[in-house]
């Protein structure tokens, strides 16, 4: 493992631990699920860590109805809960997919040890 997986691995396990338990890691996971997806690094602070951010992906089967909406709502307010925060936007998920899902972005700010110091 590393930092930056040992972070998103701490934040799925607070989200289990709220009882979302479709939290994952993977990219390819079956709707509805929540995603903490791979770090994006934004500047280092100093040699013992880096700024970060991680996008967690709230995504739901379609269609884009008034019932995923409001499942996406409902999975939102658990997300902040659990790990507090973050602003959010309505996206879709996985153009690579049959259907793209609908989906919010949560991007969380985060400061990554480096295991080297």
């Amino acid at each position: 493992m590393n930092g930056f997986t040992d972070h998103r691995q701490m934040m799925v396990g607070k989200l289990v631990a709220a009882g979302i338990d479709a939290a994952t890691t993977d990219p390819a996971a079956a709707p509805p699920f929540v995603l903490v997806g791979l770090v994006t690094t934004t500047a280092a602070e100093g040699l013992g860590s880096w700024a970060a951010t991680i996008p967690v992906t709230i995504a739901v089967p379609p269609p884009g109805d008034a019932s995923a909406g409001t499942a996406l709502e409902e999975l939102l307010e658990q997300v902040y809960g659990a790990l507090g925060f973050g602003p959010a936007r309505p996206t879709i998920y996985g153009a690579d997919r049959d259907a793209p899902l609908p989906a919010y972005q949560i991007t969380y700010p985060a400061s990554i040890p480096n295991p080297a110091c």
